[in-house]
């Protein structure tokens, strides 16, 4: 997949698991992070991404105040899924819903489909913020502590 499963178990600090399978339904984690010296939680869901399980998601995300929509890329399918999720999103979930497009898989840059600066282009269009990261290599992981600390704040 995209590698929602393995950014989640990322920013969890836990270990990149080469062998992790596609999540069936959604996978439930609490994360806590500090902000301003006090212990916050998050409760993340990590739902599955394939069209076969679209009709279940929304019960996952339907209160949710913040998405993460990640997308691969090395992969132009599946930044059209990114902003098809975007759609779904918008019209299913609160309505001053947080969206973050994150760009997985930068380690593979040879590989390279969607550029930066189109996605980053498409992120500001729709009133999301953009970073990129690869959970293989762990890189972009500050930038995904500093969204949770700005999540909380």
């Amino acid at each position: 997949g995209v590698g929602k499963s393995a950014i989640a178990a990322r920013i969890n600090n836990l270990g990149f698991d080469e062998y992790s399978k596609p999540t069936i339904g959604a996978s439930f984690s609490q994360i806590t992070v500090l902000v301003d010296n006090q212990s916050v939680s998050l409760c993340v869901w990590d739902t599955a991404g394939q069209e076969r399980f679209r009709a279940i998601t929304p019960l996952y995300y339907r209160n949710a105040r913040v998405a993460f929509v990640v997308y691969d890329v090395t992969d132009d399918r599946s930044f059209v899924d990114a902003k098809s999720w975007v759609e779904e999103l918008r019209t299913s979930t609160y309505d001053a819903l947080l969206i973050y497009l994150i760009g997985n898989k930068v380690d593979l840059s040879h590989q390279r489909k969607i550029s930066a600066e189109v996605a980053r282009e498409y992120a500001e269009s729709i009133g999301a913020s953009f970073w990129e990261t690869s959970a293989l290599a762990n890189s972009g992981r500050t930038e995904l502590v500093a969204a949770q600390d700005r999540l909380c704040s």
